[in-house]
């Protein structure tokens, strides 16, 4: 892919999202930047906003992690309040899981999944690391 002709951008905030759109086509960015402000001053801007690409990229990256993890840990929850569930139910009955340990496990894995509920709602990205 060819960058669009005419300048490329010679201040970083409009060089990064420029640089963005054309990831694949860096060299060519340098190389025009150059012939718009000497070599010195193109090599500081790609510079710049490349480490302002990477900054943002492990920004999402970590977002989407943290998401996808409390996202898990929320499924996790609710398949070990099905596990207890079976336990103490009539068809499994483990009787090391009947009575007040079962309800106090029980409540204490809702209260988890709850907070976790929270946690989700609480985010101001979604699973795409995003703001909401």
């Amino acid at each position: 892919m060819s960058l669009p002709r005419g300048d490329v951008p010679t201040d970083v905030t409009s060089l990064i999202p420029y640089m963005t759109e054309h990831r694949t086509d860096w060299i060519e960015v340098f190389d025009r930047l150059k012939g718009q402000v000497g070599e010195n001053e193109a090599l500081g801007l790609t510079e710049e906003a490349e480490r302002e690409i990477v900054h943002g990229e492990e920004i999402v990256n970590l977002r989407t992690s943290l998401h996808r993890r409390v996202a898990e840990s929320l499924e996790l929850t609710r398949k070990a309040i099905a596990d207890l569930d079976r336990l103490a139910s009539g068809q499994v009955f483990d009787v090391e899981y009947e009575g007040s340990t079962a309800e106090d496990l029980g409540s204490l894995l809702a209260n988890v999944r709850r907070d976790l509920k929270a946690v989700l709602a609480l985010m101001p990205t979604d699973a795409k690391g995003e703001m909401k």
